[in-house]
């Protein structure tokens, strides 16, 4: 008789089946990367006869090791995603604390409920892949419902000050419009994951933001799960940053949306652009302002949230408490560490900055040099034509010879390309560097 692992939340009993492992190893679409996929059946019914439901998680690599409603059309498709990048498909907190603390004692399996293409039951696999794109699941509400231009996802991390601007900009526009209740902050789970590729200490936390004024009619107190991160290995990769001290919104909801589903996903969610988004990002997308900050197949990406609202005010309200409950002391340590590591990377920044100004004085001096040299040859070329034309002057009776017209004709082509790229290097050093040459 097979151990069942069942866990009741909200109005369903979800019954963790088993894991695949193995399967995802072998894929080349997903280049080996360490992708558990576990098998789930949920129902109404405490004893599962009747009202089964049949799906699967996966293990996101960019997501702390968060778990995701899974559906591919095929092997070789990719995860969906759905209307935002990560809450579509995000699994519900306390099904995630189930799942991680279990995990290791779960059974290996072929099995998974996973590929409309595969699924011996398609219509269940369709119900999967509309539950993710479903828009009824989506709240909107100002300032995030004009925030979903910049999307978490997309390659526009390549301009990283760009986007860390934008993402500066609504966390001010968002302090402007909300308070938060600090008195209600609750930590919901503390998730310790240690694998072969990677190990996280992850604390859970939910709190609520208050609206300060009526902006649009009826607008319920929002919901902001949050978490605090401690990353010392990623993808069995460890390097000289590690460990890493990561604050950042995970997601956004309502009282409303705040079951959980079928498929253990929250109900509903409210669209938020980049403000819930991954901790790593793929490295082909690394840029010079990742530098240092690139793991293997990833790049970090998650620091960039440390500083917003208002997971910076809490972290400031945390310092100001004297008398610590036992989960606050696990706070206040991480409040400590984060803030050392943001003293390293501003000291990072300004080094950054020095050998940037290095560079641009080499860059000046060699640009100097480069005019310099390219005047001389432009000069040279020009008193060439000139003494040519001198000479076919003095012929017999002046008459201009068809070979002098073509020597000039020659020298006269290479006079304006140099000419030209005079031209070019005087408008380049006198726009970027306001040199007069």
């Amino acid at each position: 008789m097979s151990l069942n692992y069942d866990i009741e939340i909200d109005n369903y009993y979800f019954r963790i089946l088993n894991k695949n492992i193995t399967k995802y190893r072998d894929n080349p679409i997903l280049l080996k990367k360490y992708r558990p996929i576990v098998n789930i059946n949920s129902s109404t019914n405490k004893d599962f006869t009747e009202n089964i439901n049949k799906f699967s998680v996966y293990l996101s690599n960019s997501d702390l090791g968060c778990f995701r409603l899974c559906y591919r059309y095929n092997e070789q498709g990719i995860f969906l995603k759905g209307n935002d990048y990560i809450q579509s498909s995000f699994i519900h907190i306390k099904l995630q604390e189930f799942i991680h603390n279990i995990f290791n004692n779960l059974k290996e399996s072929d099995d998974y409920f996973c590929i409309e293409e595969l699924a011996l039951n398609k219509q269940n696999m369709i119900e999967v892949k509309e539950h993710i794109l479903d828009t009824k699941r989506i709240i909107s509400i100002k300032p995030f419902s004009d925030n979903n231009i910049y999307n978490c996802g997309y390659d526009v991390y390549h301009n990283f000050e760009y986007i860390n601007n934008k993402l500066k900009q609504f966390s001010d526009k968002l302090k402007s419009l909300y308070d938060y209740d600090f008195s209600n902050k609750k930590l919901i789970s503390n998730i310790i994951i240690n694998n072969d590729e990677n190990l996280y200490n992850i604390q859970f936390y939910k709190i609520k933001l208050k609206l300060k004024e009526q902006i649009q009619e009826h607008i319920d107190d929002i919901i902001l799960y949050y978490c605090n991160a401690k990353i010392t290995k990623f993808m069995n990769k460890t390097h000289e940053s590690f460990p890493i001290y990561i604050s950042l919104p995970v997601f956004l909801t309502t009282e409303e949306g705040d079951k959980i589903t079928k498929f253990g996903t929250f109900n509903k969610y409210i669209l938020a652009g980049n403000y819930i988004c991954k901790v790593f990002d793929y490295s082909y997308q690394c840029s010079k302002d990742h530098f240092g900050k690139c793991y293997g197949d990833y790049k970090l990406i998650g620091d960039r949230y440390n500083n917003i609202f208002p997971l910076l005010e809490i972290r400031e309200e945390i310092k100001e408490i004297n008398e610590q409950l036992s989960e606050q002391k696990i706070e206040q340590q991480f409040v400590n560490d984060i803030d050392i590591q943001e003293k390293e990377k501003l000291k990072e920044k300004k080094l950054k900055e020095k050998l940037k100004e290095e560079e641009d004085r080499r860059q000046i001096e060699n640009g100097k040099l480069y005019a310099s040299l390219m005047a001389r040859a432009y000069n040279h070329y020009g008193g060439v034509i000139q003494m040519i034309n001198n000479r076919c002057d003095t012929n017999i009776n002046n008459i201009r010879n068809s070979n002098c017209n073509q020597k000039i004709l020659k020298i006269q082509n290479v006079y304006n390309v140099r000419k030209q790229l005079i031209e070019d290097t005087k408008r380049f050093f006198n726009k970027k560097l306001n040199l007069t040459i």
